[in-house]
C-alpha cells in the first residue's frame, strides 16, 4: 500500500511538470502584449521597454520558462496586471469562497442525482426514469461554466 502511494506520489511531478509546461505555453500564445495591456496606450517606448526587461520578456522562450518555474517553485507567482498585488494573495483571498461553491455545486448534484436514481429505480423505463436520463444527458453535455 505504501509502495502504491508513494508511486502515485511521484508521478504527480510529470503532471504538475506537464501542467507547468502547457500554461506557460498558453500565456505566450495568448493575443496580445501583456506589457501594453499594463501600461496602456499612452506608454513611451523606454517604458516599454524597461517593463519587458524587469518581467524577463525579452529573454529567450527557454529562460522565461526557467524564471517562471523557478518563480511558481519558490511559491511566486507574479503579480497581477488588474490588480497589481501578489497572485498569491489574491488567490488566498478568493478560494475559501471558491471552495465553498464548489462543495455546494456537489452537495447539490449528489442530492438530485441520488434523488433521481432512487426515483428511476422504482420503475425503470419509465415517465421518471426517462425525464431523470434527459437531465442526465443535459447536465453531462452542458459546459461546466
Amino acid at each position: 500500500m505504501i509502495r502504491l502511494i508513494g508511486r502515485r506520489l511521484l508521478m504527480t511531478v510529470p503532471t504538475l511538470f506537464g501542467v507547468l509546461v502547457v500554461a506557460f505555453l498558453l500565456l505566450n500564445v495568448a493575443p496580445g502584449d501583456p506589457v501594453a495591456a499594463m501600461v496602456g496606450e499612452r506608454a513611451d517606448s523606454a517604458t516599454i521597454v524597461r517593463l519587458r526587461a524587469e518581467l524577463h520578456l525579452d529573454d529567450p522562450l527557454p529562460a522565461q520558462f526557467a524564471h517562471y518555474v523557478g518563480g511558481v517553485l519558490r511559491g511566486d507567482l507574479g503579480r497581477s496586471y488588474i490588480t497589481e498585488r501578489p497572485i498569491a494573495r489574491d488567490l488566498g483571498e478568493h478560494f475559501p469562497k471558491t471552495v465553498q461553491l464548489a462543495l455546494a455545486a456537489m452537495a447539490l448534484a449528489a442530492t438530485c442525482g441520488i434523488a433521481l436514481g432512487a426515483a428511476s429505480a422504482v420503475r425503470p423505463g419509465g415517465a421518471v426514469d426517462r425525464f431523470a436520463m434527459l437531465l442526465s444527458y443535459l447536465g453531462v453535455s452542458f459546459p461546466v461554466y
